[in-house]
């Protein structure tokens, strides 16, 4: 009995449920076996399927800059691993091309955020009437269309802003006339609460400054206005100073690139090899050990940190060969020291011009 007698003979559940395990690098080959299988992953079934099997795997989406194109505006690209190359060998496959094709208006530029399987741009816009419209597009990977949802008003410039996704919804907060102000949106709603934005100002003892940075960890907002950070918790809706976290996170001459990973924040040095961690439950600083000689040399400009779901991962844009290389690792605590264990580095086969890595995401699929 041949293998497509076989696959044939068994109930159509079975067969989405086998060919769902199959690595994601494998997918466009399969596509190819038959009409079938070209059919099954061509719609979004076979990843309702993985979905379903808990075996979605998670995927770097990186917006690239190419220098050969005047405008600057971002390519979007996953890496990916070819199936008939080294494992230390991946490549740029296109991806949403939606995103450049709705953002190029954009007067400020979209922040990308994502969470689980879902993406979101929040675009600002030119003023208008003394308002700055905002709009939050939900990004279908799938289908390469992005879905823009209802249109808000926001009291400062968009990149001015802190973003985050919790507990299925979307938090946009910026700075107004000194004050804290917060848009939340419920992204999936019920029949008798529809999803809209609710908008509510936050009570502060400082004058708050433009926000620089921000980024989401256990249920909060941690936000970086001037030259101090506060949190703001969803929950009870408050906005608290927290000191803690300003050694290394972000300095007004050094923008570094830092990411989340369950309970800890890790943050890049202006040093090659060196990356800062911060506890949030010890409240303390430390140095990922285990990392040094292993974090690819390039301008601290042109590294990216990344949460690979709970893997750190780090790329680099190399301008002087012309490559993007990314490195993953298993981060974890050994008494009470943090520890990097490299699991895979990789290189992008060489594009025929430079790319700098101006975006970079991960998400689940």
């Amino acid at each position: 009995m041949s293998d497509q007698e076989l696959v044939g003979s068994l109930p159509t559940a079975v067969q989405e449920q086998c060919i769902a395990r199959v690595p994601r690098r494998y997918h466009p080959a399969l596509k190819g076996v038959c009409k079938e299988f070209n059919e099954l992953f061509s719609t979004k079934r076979i990843y309702e399927v993985r979905s379903e099997l808990k075996v979605k795997e998670d995927v770097l989406l990186v917006g690239l800059v190419n220098d050969d194109v005047p405008r600057m505006e971002l390519e979007w690209f996953t890496l990916e691993t070819k199936v008939h190359d080294s494992e230390d060998m991946c490549e740029l496959r296109p991806a949403i091309p939606a995103l450049s094709e709705n953002f190029t208006f954009s007067g400020y530029g979209p922040t990308y955020v994502s969470d689980g399987s879902s993406i979101y741009a929040i675009c600002g816009g030119p003023k208008r009437d003394d308002e700055l419209p905002t709009t939050v597009y939900a990004v279908d990977y799938l289908e390469s269309v992005c879905k823009p949802l209802q249109l808000m008003v926001m009291g400062a410039p968009r990149p001015a802003s802190a973003v985050g996704i919790i507990q299925g919804k979307i938090y946009v907060l910026c700075v107004c006339g000194g004050s804290c102000v917060v848009q939340e949106y419920n992204i999936e709603g019920s029949d008798s609460d529809p999803p809209r934005w609710e908008s509510f100002n936050i009570a502060f003892d400082e004058e708050l400054e433009d926000i620089c940075a921000s980024f989401v960890m256990l249920d909060k907002i941690f936000i970086k206005f001037g030259w101090f950070s506060c949190v703001y918790d969803p929950t009870d809706r408050t906005l608290e100073r927290y000191d803690p976290i300003d050694d290394h996170w972000f300095e007004s001459s050094f923008k570094p690139s830092y990411c989340a990973i369950g309970k800890c924040l890790y943050v890049q040095d202006r040093e090659v090899d060196t990356i800062h961690v911060f506890d949030s439950i010890s409240e303390n600083w430390s140095l990922l050990k285990g990392v040094a000689g292993k974090i690819d040399p390039c301008d601290f400009l042109r590294k990216k940190l990344v949460a690979l779901g709970t893997r750190l991962a780090i790329d680099c844009s190399h301008e002087v060969e012309w490559e993007i290389s990314v490195s993953i690792f298993d981060v974890e605590r050994i008494d009470n020291e943090c520890w990097g264990h490299q699991i895979s580095r990789k290189v992008v086969l060489k594009p025929k011009s430079f790319y700098d890595i101006k975006e970079c995401l991960s998400f689940s699929i």
